[in-house]
C-alpha cells in the first residue's frame, strides 16, 4: 500500500508540474503577443485611408445596360471560394 501511495504522489506531482509549466508558457506567450497586437493596433489607427472618387470609379453610363468591357470587380483573394452546401 505504501508503494501505491508513493506512485500516486509522484504522478500527481508530475501532473502539477506539467500544468504549472503550461500555464507559465501561456502567460508569457500572451504577454509577448499582447505587445505585438498593441503595436499593430497603434499602426492601424495612424493609417489614413484614401477616399474613393466614386464618379471616376463608376465611369460608365448608368442606363441599365452593362457592357462586357465595363465590368470591374473589387474582390479579395478568397472571393473564388464557393460556400459548401
Amino acid at each position: 500500500m505504501n508503494i501505491i501511495v508513493r506512485i500516486l504522489v509522484v504522478i500527481f506531482a508530475a501532473a502539477v508540474v506539467v500544468v504549472a509549466g503550461l500555464l507559465l508558457y501561456l502567460r508569457l506567450s500572451f504577454q509577448v503577443d499582447a505587445v505585438r497586437q498593441k503595436a499593430r493596433v497603434r499602426q492601424l489607427e495612424s493609417f489614413r485611408a484614401v477616399r474613393w472618387d466614386e464618379a471616376r470609379f463608376a465611369d460608365f453610363p448608368l442606363d441599365g445596360e452593362l457592357r462586357l468591357g465595363e465590368i470591374q470587380l473589387v474582390a479579395t483573394h478568397n472571393s473564388y471560394h464557393v460556400q459548401p452546401d
